[in-house]
């Protein structure tokens, strides 16, 4: 099975599709809940840099990599 990977975490700019993505994909209601999401991007220091977590109940379905218009995350 493919597994999601953050690749190019340099290029996220902080949108937050992948988090609202997960959260509707993911919810048996098909809700946008992103305190339900698998993908966690964070900022770091304060920054304009972020960084992407992607958490171990992360069932690797790969939409939040269809929806990425940065090329930050990929199935591998």
């Amino acid at each position: 099975m493919k597994q999601t990977r953050v690749a190019h975490p340099e290029n996220c700019s902080g949108c937050l599709l992948c988090r609202l993505v997960c959260s509707f994909f993911q919810s048996p209601e098909k809700k946008f809940q992103p305190s339900k999401s698998f993908i966690r991007p964070y900022r770091i220091d304060r920054t304009n840099r972020f960084d992407v977590e992607i958490l171990s109940d992360c069932v690797h379905c790969g939409a939040c990599v269809s929806y990425c218009e940065y090329g930050v995350l990929e199935r591998a």
